[in-house]
């Protein structure tokens, strides 16, 4: 995989606003054990609460990092 070239960030933060609804705070693009991923901080409606969605640039998973 080309870290170089990741996938946009547009599409993750598409992506992580389908698994979380609310405000994009900030996002980052980050590896972890040869994995690369994008972080993106969403602050659903009504909190004061970030909530952190992780997008891995390779399998477009997403999850909720708790």
């Amino acid at each position: 995989m080309d870290v170089t070239s990741p996938m946009p960030y547009a599409e993750a933060i598409e992506l992580a606003l389908g698994a979380q609804d609310g405000r994009v705070s900030g996002w980052s693009l980050d590896s972890d054990d040869g994995r690369v991923h994008y972080g993106v901080d969403i602050m659903p409606a009504g909190s004061n609460d970030d909530v952190d969605v992780v997008v891995d640039v390779e399998t477009k998973d997403v999850r909720i990092d708790d």
